[in-house]
């Protein structure tokens, strides 16, 4: 029964990835892997919920928060020229150590 499992697991896992590389929806791919994985594995439905589905989307609400409030501050980088700044200035001075310009620059983007 284990051996019959781990085949069926793998084989939706390739399917997942064939659905992926075609240009699939990934929220739903992940969605019907992960209810297919637990119905193989025979998961009881009160696990299933919990663990799988509500734990697992309240955790991911912390990372949510970082994507939208990063995304966000680069759009500001970019419509207020800092970000365009910063590149001109680290071509222009960077010559052989563009590590060193480019930590050095940020003394210097004051005046923007």
């Amino acid at each position: 029964m284990a051996i019959l499992q781990g085949i069926l697991l793998l084989a939706t896992f390739l399917v997942l990835v064939l659905y992926c590389m075609k240009g699939g929806n990934l929220l739903l791919g992940f969605l019907v892997t992960a209810v297919l994985w637990c119905v193989i594995r025979l998961v009881p439905i009160q696990t299933v919920v919990t663990a799988i589905f509500q734990d697992s989307v309240a955790a991911y609400g912390g990372t949510i928060a970082v994507i939208v409030f990063g995304a966000w501050f680069g759009r500001v980088l970019v419509d207020t020229g800092i970000a365009g700044y910063i590149i001109k200035k680290t071509v222009e001075l960077a010559g052989d150590k563009p590590l060193v310009t480019t930590l050095l620059i940020k003394g210097t983007s004051k005046n923007v």
